[in-house]
């Protein structure tokens, strides 16, 4: 069913995107196809994060409570509801006092579309000075409780 499905998605002119999990780096590179957009090394991001624990062991609270059942949640607020009049430019330091205020941390911005420098729709922890230039689509990705 799900090799049917694939098939529909082709003949719609859209193309799936795939995150793949991987264990083993041998296997690599049987993922370095356009279709599949990331890969996913588990083991290799255990090891960064243990790696830092052991070099700043304060760290090691912050990872645990990020990764517990009920810790922080990653989502994404559209601009309308984080604020009465969203501005169409503001800078990210700005972006981020506002979402403090509200009791969450900014981390990015998800455009609606895709920026012509960049050609990238998320964007993680912009430079603090520079202008965002945001529409009513674009979305906040924020860290909250």
């Amino acid at each position: 069913q799900l090799r049917r499905h694939l098939d529909d998605l082709d003949d719609e002119d859209t193309s799936p995107s795939f995150a793949v999990e991987l264990n083993d780096e041998d296997n690599r590179a049987l993922f370095q196809e356009e279709q599949y957009h990331d890969v996913i090394m588990t083991q290799e991001i255990v090891s960064h994060l243990l790696s830092q624990v052991a070099v700043r062991r304060a760290l090691a609270w912050v990872y645990e409570e990020l990764f517990t059942r009920n810790g922080p949640e990653i989502g994404m607020r559209t601009l309308r509801t984080l604020f009465e009049e969203p501005p169409e430019s503001m800078t990210f330091d700005v972006l981020q006092a506002h979402c403090l205020h509200r009791e969450t941390i900014a981390l990015g911005i998800r455009y609606h579309r895709s920026t012509s420098s960049s050609h990238r729709r998320i964007r993680l922890n912009p430079p603090r000075d520079e202008r965002l230039q945001l529409e009513p689509g674009d979305r906040v990705i924020l860290l909250s409780e």
